[in-house]
């Protein structure tokens, strides 16, 4: 069986009001419009159409937010139940909108035991697939189809750089894939977290994937810990990893509700903070290193 396509390629616009913070073009890839307000569905997609085409009946994941609100959908339009578990400090809006999507959802005091307890839930039938949120190569290539559009939609232009938020890594990680699928591995990555959702930032430092303490109020970005893969490919890539604070995320939201209309989660605004805080051009007289960068916290 294919696989089902239940993401649409998503509008690349250019912003007049974040361009004049830099002086440069910028342009906003809009996968707020995608059937379940985020990216993730992209992944989800492809990754569930391969477990559902191995036979699997059941799909178990763990998630802080826009993983689980994907899946759900995904799963609905598949016709296969899923179990999600979330971490205490998902609201209940969110777990809200999972259920309202067909998912069964249960508490888990943390994103670490959240994590165990879908595995543990997985490995209870061999009809059940634990579906990764952010650590899977099929993951990976649905979010490089990113990449795939803004080429396409660029007309030829190469970017200068990229940013994008963190939490597990695996739009990180699909960028990537996409980067290096189209030769464009020298374009920088602004890699960006709030602090205390920084798992990132910190294992860069200890060179090693470290657990994070979620403290911070940007709570889809509240991975246990980054995919081991990214610090594999570090190396390979350009880079930066940068720390804003949760109030710089919040500013940012509220800034770009005024300049587009569109309202945004602080883990998407931290980004934008980037740009409304005039950073970038600081960042990019950084990037002249052959692997990575961090801003330490």
């Amino acid at each position: 069986m294919q696989n089902q396509v239940l993401s649409i390629e998503s509008p690349l616009q250019h912003s007049i009001p974040l361009s004049k913070c830099i002086s440069h073009d910028v342009f906003l890839k809009l996968e707020n419009v995608q059937p379940t307000n985020s990216f993730k569905i992209r992944g989800m997609t492809r990754m569930c159409s391969k477990r559902r085409d191995a036979g699997y009946k059941k799909f178990i994941s763990f998630s802080g937010g826009n993983a689980g609100i994907s899946l759900a959908y995904v799963a609905s339009q598949m016709n296969i139940p899923c179990h999600i578990i979330v971490p205490s400090f998902v609201s209940e809006r969110i777990t809200n909108r999972m259920k309202s999507l067909g998912a069964v959802v249960e508490t888990a005091p943390d994103s670490r035991q959240a994590q165990l307890e879908a595995i543990r839930l997985a490995d209870s039938s061999p009809e059940y697939s634990l579906i990764h949120p952010y650590d899977d190569e099929d993951l990976w290539d649905g979010y490089s189809t990113i990449i795939d559009e803004i080429k396409k939609q660029l007309n030829g232009k190469i970017p200068s750089c990229l940013l994008l938020s963190v939490g597990g890594g695996g739009m990180l990680l699909g960028f990537m894939t996409g980067l290096k699928r189209h030769g464009w591995e020298d374009i920088p990555i602004i890699a960006v977290e709030t602090f205390g959702a920084h798992c990132l930032n910190k294992s860069i430092i200890a060179g090693k994937s470290v657990d994070n303490v979620m403290t911070s109020i940007a709570k889809t970005l509240g991975a246990p810990s980054v995919a081991p893969k990214v610090l594999e490919n570090l190396p390979n890539f350009r880079v930066i990893s940068e720390v804003q604070p949760d109030s710089a995320a919040i500013e940012a939201c509220l800034k770009f509700s005024d300049d587009h209309a569109f309202c945004v989660e602080p883990s998407c605004g931290v980004t934008l903070s980037v740009i409304y805080e005039g950073l970038l051009p600081g960042i990019m007289e950084r990037t002249d290193l052959n692997c990575f960068q961090i801003d330490q916290w």
